[in-house]
């Protein structure tokens, strides 16, 4: 599956942000499947490379929760 995606970097970081909100396909992944795939992503071998990565879901503001993994 193909993926559209922003890599940024700031403050010697940098990021693979990953919309989930245009891409409909990307919202049925769970919270714990994003681990392994966020693993791959930012490895600087075999993948994009970054230091971390970021999702954006749908939540409604109501609903809003920060969920932070970071895989190293």
């Amino acid at each position: 599956m193909n993926v559209n995606f922003t890599k940024m970097h700031g403050t010697g970081n940098d990021f693979i942000v990953i919309d989930c909100i245009t891409d409909i396909r990307l919202q049925a992944i769970s919270f714990e499947a994003w681990g392994g795939h966020a693993k791959r992503l930012c490895n600087r071998r075999y993948g994009i490379g970054a230091d971390q990565d970021v999702v954006d879901n749908n939540i409604a503001v109501k609903d809003l929760v920060a969920k932070i993994k970071i895989n190293q």
